[in-house]
């Protein structure tokens, strides 16, 4: 089984506590971790692993999954580049401030999930898109 390669975005107090937990997981590894302070990725990566990326991008190039750990204010922008990265995106609470910027990321989860889903081929993916068709209209 591949372990999902996960990256951390914010290395504070939550940033720390799920990558501790994540770096006990079996099925997971922390692969990436990036902060606008580059000390606290440093101290993080010796106590969980990972690589100390010097951007989100570079992050995003080298994980599967990424966890939001950072001030609520920066979630949108974050897990918005995330998913359009083609990431699975984990955001800490809450994960936008106010309800437009969540319906925008609510849209851009669900561009993402149609692009991925463009061609259903299973009887799930089938019934999937059809929930998904019924709930817009």
């Amino acid at each position: 089984m591949n372990k999902v390669k996960i990256g951390i975005i914010g290395l504070g107090y939550i940033g720390n506590v799920h990558g501790r937990i994540y770096a006990r997981d079996e099925r997971a590894e922390i692969a990436a971790l990036y902060d606008i302070i580059p000390e606290r990725s440093e101290l993080a990566t010796r106590s969980i692993g990972g690589k100390v990326c010097s951007s989100r991008e570079e992050l995003l190039e080298n994980c599967d999954a990424v966890l939001v750990c950072t001030p609520n204010k920066t979630h949108l922008e974050i897990a918005k580049a995330g998913i359009e990265a083609g990431k699975h995106v984990f955001c800490e609470k809450p994960f936008s401030i106010g309800i437009p910027a969540a319906q925008e990321l609510l849209d851009a989860a669900r561009r993402d999930i149609e692009e991925d889903h463009a061609t259903p081929s299973s009887p799930a993916e089938k019934s999937a898109k059809g929930a998904r068709a019924k709930a817009r209209a």
